[in-house]
């Protein structure tokens, strides 16, 4: 005689997954910031943040794997976060994603704080 293991799957284990490619958990937020690219100078919004990257909502359209600057204005402060290199890599309707490519030691403890700050008051937007 044999003796069998029954396995019981949740409803969540059954379900597909679906893969979410960020590496960062993104806070909403609505800051405003200024894009620089190799052309031209526009304003935007910055909708949610991560440590990685971000969610541009635009006022004049980017174009995929578009290199960019991109400087965030702090909430309440003349202070801002300068991301000097950045890269599109996704675009829909007035909405952009973007990905930082390269951040100062100094720009990455800025976004620490600000992703801190964002924790705390996120609720409230």
């Amino acid at each position: 005689m044999s003796s069998a293991n029954l396995v019981v799957k949740s409803l969540e284990q059954l379900q597909p997954k679906t893969l979410d490619h960020r590496r960062g958990v993104r806070k909403n937020v609505r800051l405003n910031a200024s894009i620089v690219t190799a052309n031209w100078i526009a304003t935007c919004q910055v909708t949610d943040v991560s440590m990685s990257g971000c969610r541009l909502n635009l006022f004049k359209p980017l174009t995929l794997h578009q290199y960019l600057a991109l400087e965030v204005k702090l909430v309440d402060s003349i202070a801002s976060v300068h991301i000097p290199l950045a890269q599109v890599q996704w675009t829909k309707h007035q909405f952009a994603g973007v990905e930082f490519v390269y951040l100062s030691h100094n720009t990455r403890q800025q976004l620490v704080r600000l992703c801190e700050e964002i924790n705390i008051f996120v609720e409230d937007l």
